[in-house]
């Protein structure tokens, strides 16, 4: 029930807030704010993220989380816990239909460099700028600064997948123009491919091109990436196309093959016959392969989850894949 919901929550913020004095116990603590996340999605799963959501609930179970966030991000000796905050606020986010002032008022905030300087937190925090994005359009002053860790994460490349969902999240929420921007970062990201490319890099690389493609068309992204070169584009495709293979996921699949199908409606002469048949080479494996793809929800963190830098993920925290095209079925 609600009641005992919001109870539960008043208890377990209670005994959090008691335990941040002397957080010696990484288990004990983690395990805690597992129950803090899965009380928060047992509101999301009773009526549904954003659809008949108990909002009256969650600004009651929000009384007691907000003290403890401002808490945790107000010692530095809580740094560690910093991550698990983060996810929680993720959550809280995504079962809004509309951001209450207090969520665009604390935005400003994460853009902090400081914030993005701990390793542990970029994770989390990636994942908390998504739920920003896709709620909220952003002033251009804060776009500039999401392209600027954007900028930072995809020069790392132990984090360049995570510039590329920051990337995503801006062309899913759909409320932000990025026009004034694209050349900057078509530009990023030709110079990271042609200097030292990763496969993990490439394969990100091809689906954000695929999902642009998608929400805005072939010949937005043909003319915005021809601009820095002519040519420039069918030159990405022929580079690119060589690891369609190793896209995975049917929600991944879908993003690719769609915009596949786009490019291959082009008027003739646009591209040429080999690529034109290796396009068509391609989306016949992926429509073939998708539904065939595995997924692992299991969850298990480990012996020692560890009271140190390293991220540690909240399993009732975690982010609920939806699918950006609904408007097209399975291909």
């Amino acid at each position: 029930t609600p009641e005992l919901t919001a109870e539960c929550m008043k208890h377990a913020c209670g005994k959090l807030g008691r335990i941040c004095k002397n957080p010696t116990n990484s288990n004990f603590n983690h395990y805690m704010f597992e129950t803090v996340a899965c009380l928060i999605r047992s509101v999301g799963e009773a009526g549904g993220a954003g659809q008949g959501c108990n909002l009256n609930l969650l600004r009651n179970l929000e009384q007691y989380l907000f003290p403890l966030f401002k808490v945790v991000l107000g010692e530095d000796d809580l740094e560690d816990w910093q991550p698990y905050i983060f996810q929680i606020w993720s959550q809280l986010i995504e079962l809004q239909e509309k951001l209450p002032e207090v969520y665009t008022q604390i935005f400003p905030p994460l853009l902090n460099p400081v914030l993005w300087e701990r390793g542990g937190n970029r994770v989390a925090l990636v994942r908390l700028l998504q739920a920003y994005l896709q709620k909220q359009q952003l002033a251009p002053q804060q776009l500039l600064g999401v392209l600027g860790i954007f900028q930072k994460l995809i020069a790392s490349k132990a984090h360049e997948q995570q510039g590329f969902y920051i990337l995503n999240a801006l062309v899913e929420g759909g409320s932000t123009d990025l026009g004034a921007h694209l050349a900057q970062i078509w530009s990023l990201l030709c110079q990271r491919l042609q200097t030292s490319p990763t496969p993990k890099f490439t394969k990100h690389f091809l689906i954000f091109l695929a999902f642009f493609i998608d929400k805005h068309g072939v010949s937005v992204v043909m003319n915005s990436l021809d601009s820095l070169q002519q040519g420039l584009f069918l030159q990405i495709l022929e580079v690119l196309a060589p690891n369609f293979s190793s896209i995975t996921g049917d929600v991944e699949i879908k993003i690719v093959c769609v915009a596949l199908v786009k490019i291959l409606e082009c008027p003739p002469g646009v591209l040429s016959e080999p690529l034109f048949s290796k396009l068509c080479e391609l989306l016949i494996s992926g429509t073939a392969n998708q539904g065939d793809q595995d997924g692992d929800d299991g969850f298990d963190p480990g012996n020692d989850i560890g009271y140190s830098a390293a991220f540690a993920q909240l399993h009732h925290a975690q982010k609920t894949e939806i699918d950006p095209l609904p408007e097209i079925g399975s291909v």
